[in-house]
């Protein structure tokens, strides 16, 4: 009787651990997705000033005007949007380590948009485009491999990805 007493305890504090973590993971999951969401209306508007076509159509107009565009409003976008992934609050080590992945993917973005217009000219203006565009695809990669692992994550603790 003691012996199924002290079973039957143990298995109780078992399962209300691992129903409580279950629930800390939703929570965390909850959190993350809003502030996600949040950042996301930021990467929006990066994408609607930030594509191949217009940093081309840009640059046709010379090289002063793209480098104004680029700083007047790419670089403060991109800089509220980094800031506002950096933010994103992480609970759990596995979810944290997914938003890196996210995060510097585009920190590589960034930086490399940085890079295109340092020193720019009309001489190496073909390699310099073709560099960012490698490192723009390179990032893309890494963001898909988030997005495979963050909905992993999610199926992991049967949340369902808003879209």
């Amino acid at each position: 009787m003691k012996r199924a007493l002290l079973v039957l305890t143990l298995l109780s504090i078992g399962i209300g651990a691992s129903g409580c973590q279950y629930f800390k993971e939703r929570k965390a999951i909850e959190v993350y997705s809003h502030d996600v969401e949040k950042a996301n209306k930021l990467m929006a508007q990066i994408a609607k000033l930030d594509d191949q076509k217009q940093l081309e159509k840009k640059l046709q107009e010379g090289i002063a005007p793209f480098n104004k565009y680029v700083n007047d409003r790419l670089i403060p976008l991109w800089e509220k949007y980094l800031k506002a992934q950096r933010d994103v609050r992480t609970e759990t080590p596995r979810l944290r380590a997914i938003h890196k992945l996210l995060v510097d993917a585009h920190e590589r973005n960034y930086t490399a948009l940085k890079e295109l217009q340092k020193d720019l000219t009309l001489n190496n203006l073909k390699t310099k485009l073709a560099e960012y565009l490698r490192v723009v695809n390179d990032a893309r990669v890494m963001a898909q491999t988030y997005y495979t692992k963050l909905e992993a994550y999610y199926k992991d603790h049967h949340y369902t990805l808003r879209k």
